[in-house]
């Protein structure tokens, strides 16, 4: 069977679907490791997925609650240029580590959530099929597809 990987925000509303998701291919008999900051590593394994720790020197192990602490006391313009900051940075890390993690556990099929944009061209970088899940409301951002 297909061993999937899952990239996907570190948020509760896209990690319990994604983690839904895998134990569903999981019961159909593929092999799922979901890759991530150390925060969420107990999350996922108690949902029973595999998981891979990406993103340790900007994401160390209890930096998660304090960032989602401060963006919540935030609105308006400074909390976007948080939420960018962050995304950017995560984006980094996800090109910088991803592609070889991928390579190192095997991965052949990727399952990437509509707000982790990078996933998609890690996936053609590293020449797997990947699907884009959408957990939320549609995220498209092809100019050819209508909001």
């Amino acid at each position: 069977m297909t061993h999937f990987g899952i990239l996907c925000p570190a948020a509760i509303g896209h990690l319990n679907p994604m983690c839904a998701l895998g134990r569903e291919l999981q019961r159909r008999g593929h092999r799922v490791t979901l890759f991530h900051m150390p925060d969420v590593q107990t999350k996922v394994q108690k949902a029973g997925l595999e998981f891979y720790t990406i993103g340790e020197a900007e994401f160390p192990l209890g930096s998660l609650e304090p960032m989602y602490k401060h963006l919540g006391e935030m609105s308006g313009l400074p909390a976007l240029r948080f939420t960018i900051s962050w995304l950017e940075k995560e984006t980094v890390m996800l090109f910088r580590e991803v592609p070889e993690a991928l390579s190192k556990v095997g991965i052949e099929a990727l399952l990437v959530d509509q707000v982790t944009p990078a996933g998609g061209t890690i996936a053609d970088f590293v020449n797997i099929p990947f699907v884009t899940v959408c957990n939320a409301l549609l995220t498209n951002r092809e100019e050819a597809v209508p909001p």
